[in-house]
């Protein structure tokens, strides 16, 4: 009974694991554009090391979301929370 309970568990948090990767795939996805911007800058021999700075955030700056936050919600915390309790007791 025990093992039933945790291989629900486990089955569970791996779904909830998926769905919020997949849930941040386009984020993940920009972040990594952007890195990739920013080390092909720092690699570029004809950016002068002086300049890397400026060059770098003329890049960048199309890569920034609008001004929203992108901090979960209470209501989503909370829901979280106790998703994560139903398991404990």
């Amino acid at each position: 009974m025990y093992d039933k309970l945790i291989n629900k568990a486990e089955k569970n948090a791996k779904k909830a694991f998926d769905e919020e990767l997949k849930r941040r795939r386009k984020s993940i996805l920009s972040s990594l554009e952007m890195f990739q911007t920013v080390a092909g800058v720092i690699l570029d021999k004809r950016v002068d090391d002086e300049n890397v700075r400026s060059v770098v955030f003329s890049f960048t700056r199309h890569f920034l979301p609008p001004a929203q936050s992108q901090t979960p919600k209470v209501d989503e915390i909370c829901a979280i929370i106790a998703a994560r309790q139903r398991f404990t007791k």
